[in-house]
């Protein structure tokens, strides 16, 4: 018999993990279904917590089928992985089908980027960026076959940097002459950000060329130097935009 709290929520209640399943499946036909499930869900826990019975940043096991108040466990063991499952394997596009790892990212057409950092992934940890330049173009620092080879990396050095304030998000990838920086705005609103790290490639590396969201093209600057990176280099992103940095040796 149907009820909003029947049957431990099995009859009437919502079982949020059921969300997590659609996102995955929806990922590689409409990736705008994709981010609203996994979007709408996190934010129902985030929002009044005193009134949903919710703590925010924690998956409940089920809720009321009529007022979303939870009526489970306050930490579901089940819930979480399937979230990072649907976001990792779904939006984020890793594929674990095959013998060997593949990666086609899948982000909604309003997302300008997307990144995973630090996955352990056969034994190593591996890190990845998307951003849409004039199409989509993937970073990794892994060998996957769907990534063109000029933008495979071979470690991720963001461990080592640093950006101001708490909008903006970094991943630093590289390989022997070559680093790639993404920095990532997680607001709705334009931030000022400065971008700071050490490196032993760093003085090697005097070529420098910048694209910003903002702007929306690739741009070179003749007169960077490496102490610019050492004391902070300034960095305007727009809404839910990105700066993608490009660092190599002068020709």
């Amino acid at each position: 018999m149907y009820g909003p709290t029947h049957g431990f929520g099995l009859l009437g209640g919502i079982w949020v993990g059921v969300t997590f399943w659609f996102a995955f499946a929806a990922a590689p036909f409409n990736p705008e279904f994709m981010a609203d499930a996994l979007s709408t869900s996190f934010t129902h826990y985030s929002r009044d917590p005193r009134r949903n019975n919710t703590v925010p940043g924690q998956f409940s096991e089920w809720l009321h089928g009529e007022t979303l108040v939870n009526q489970g466990m306050m930490l579901s063991p089940w819930f979480p992985p399937r979230y990072l499952w649907a976001a990792v394997e779904g939006a984020a596009g890793l594929d674990m089908s095959s013998r060997k790892p593949n990666l086609t990212p899948r982000p909604a057409r309003e997302w300008k980027w997307l990144g995973v950092r630090n996955l352990p992934l056969r034994g190593e940890h591996v890190s990845w960026f998307a951003v849409r330049l004039e199409n989509l173009s993937v970073y990794a620092s892994y060998p996957f076959d769907s990534v063109d080879e000029h933008c495979r990396y071979e470690c991720d050095i963001s461990s080592g940097m640093h950006v101001t304030g708490e909008e903006a998000v970094v991943i630093g990838l590289q390989r022997d002459g070559h680093i790639a920086i993404l920095i990532g705005n997680t607001l709705d609103r334009t931030v000022t950000t400065a971008l700071s790290f050490e490196h032993p490639q760093l003085d090697r590396l005097r070529k420098l060329r910048v694209y910003n969201s903002l702007r929306a093209e690739w741009v070179d600057l003749p007169d960077y130097r490496p102490e610019h990176l050492r004391i902070g280099y300034p960095i305007q992103v727009d809404r839910h935009g990105f700066c993608l940095l490009e660092l190599s040796m002068e020709e």
